[in-house]
């Protein structure tokens, strides 16, 4: 087993890519079946957000307008303008490229949630499941200096990592790692105290989060659209960190979906007796509806989306 550093974990995962993940669900493997990626050039991108370059003139206009009902729900968040400030930074075209979507907004806004909870803790350690573009494992790298463990199937990993690579730039070499094993986990753990550093776990090792001192573990949209054994799994492993750490876990998924070969994910059914207490549990307002340009422009969901913070020692 290896830790692969920077470059050398972009490598890795790439020869890695074609392969059956072992933890992928029928969801995954229909929207990474014509995944490709060669050089920094992705295609098959799908299931995980849009992959629009940075707005610019009309379009940027068009969607700051459309977002207007969820900033302003935004606002009673103390920290919103200065994670909202710091996300137009992290996604400019001389930084990561992309565009300021929804899809990034409810990032922006779940992270100022937290952060008005005193979930996010300065130089702490946070978990994120499933990111998208690494949208969240940026914010927290930038806002809270965080050491950042990140978990993800191989082929978004990829993508997570190409954005990292382009926020962190000549410093991804030194501040990024793939870890394969427990005694390469402990290593990286131990270089790493009180650093800015993330921690790549492929989701086929995400027990390795069991010997992280983790704060808090975030999930937003992606338990959804994993298989229930999967869910369960995850679940353990937040419980068992927390022996050595207590920790928050913030959840934000679909209460109830049917995958494409017929697996049902019901959020009531995640193993939830393992937390210790639920501090918060309600239907996410930011995640209510999505907007387009076809009337009447505000669009719900195929079913509702619940967010849930659980206390876990």
């Amino acid at each position: 087993m290896s830790i692969y550093y920077g470059d050398d974990a972009i490598t890795y995962l790439a020869k890695k890519a074609h392969q059956q993940d072992p933890k992928s669900s029928s969801h995954w493997d229909f929207y990474h079946s014509d995944f490709r990626f060669d050089n920094g050039k992705f295609s098959g991108v799908g299931g995980f957000g849009g992959v629009e370059r940075e707005y610019t003139g009309l379009k940027k206009i068009v969607h700051y307008a459309y977002q207007t009902p969820f900033r302003r729900m935004a606002k009673k968040f103390p920290n919103f303008n200065a994670i909202n400030e710091l996300a137009k930074d992290i996604l400019s075209k001389d930084r990561q490229d992309k565009g300021y979507n929804l899809d990034v907004l409810r990032q922006v806004i779940s992270l100022a949630y937290l952060e008005e909870k005193k979930a996010v803790k300065e130089k702490g350690m946070s978990c994120v499941i499933g990111d998208g573009f690494a949208t969240m494992t940026s914010l927290l790298l930038e806002y809270s200096n965080q050491r950042v463990v990140l978990v993800n199937l191989v082929k978004t990993l990829l993508m997570d990592l190409w954005k990292l690579k382009m926020l962190l730039k000549f410093e991804f070499n030194n501040q990024v790692a793939v870890v394969t094993s427990e005694s390469d986990m402990l290593k990286v753990l131990a270089e790493t105290d009180g650093k800015s550093f993330t921690i790549v776990v492929e989701a086929e090792n995400h027990e390795l989060m069991q010997l992280c001192p983790i704060d808090l573990t975030i999930n937003i949209a992606s338990m959804q659209e994993m298989n229930p054994e999967v869910v369960s799994e995850y679940f353990t492993n937040i419980s068992i960190a927390a022996k050595n750490n207590s920790s928050l876990f913030y959840c934000c998924n679909r209460e109830y979906k049917v995958l494409f070969d017929g697996t049902v994910v019901d959020f009531e059914k995640y193993p939830w007796s393992m937390a210790n207490k639920i501090l918060d549990d309600e239907l996410c307002p930011w995640h209510l509806k999505y907007y387009s340009t076809k009337p009447p422009f505000y669009h719900d969901y195929d079913g509702p989306i619940r967010h849930r913070l659980a206390q876990f020692s």
